[in-house]
């Protein structure tokens, strides 16, 4: 049983430190070629994939994830390969 818990838990806290659900600032904190008020302005123009849940904008990661993979430029594996070589 406490195996069972203990896995359920960390499972849990895996998609918290992920932080799988976004705000406007927190897809700006997490892709950093872009501001609150650019992503306020996509979801708009209805040209990036969002949910509104009472009022509020809310972005799912993976969705971001694909949308950026299937843009024209660089994938994310390369963006991330050339941030981390600054």
């Amino acid at each position: 049983m406490y195996d069972i818990l203990k896995k359920r838990l960390e499972a849990l806290e895996e998609k918290l430190k992920r932080r799988e659900y976004l705000s406007p600032v927190g897809v700006a904190e997490e892709y950093p070629f872009t501001s609150p008020g650019a992503v306020r302005t996509l979801a708009s123009r209805r040209r990036i994939p969002f949910r509104k849940i009472g009022g509020k904008l809310i972005f799912l990661r993976r969705e971001l994830d694909a949308w950026i993979e299937d843009s024209p430029g660089l994938t994310i594996n390369e963006y991330q390969r050339k941030e981390r070589q600054k």
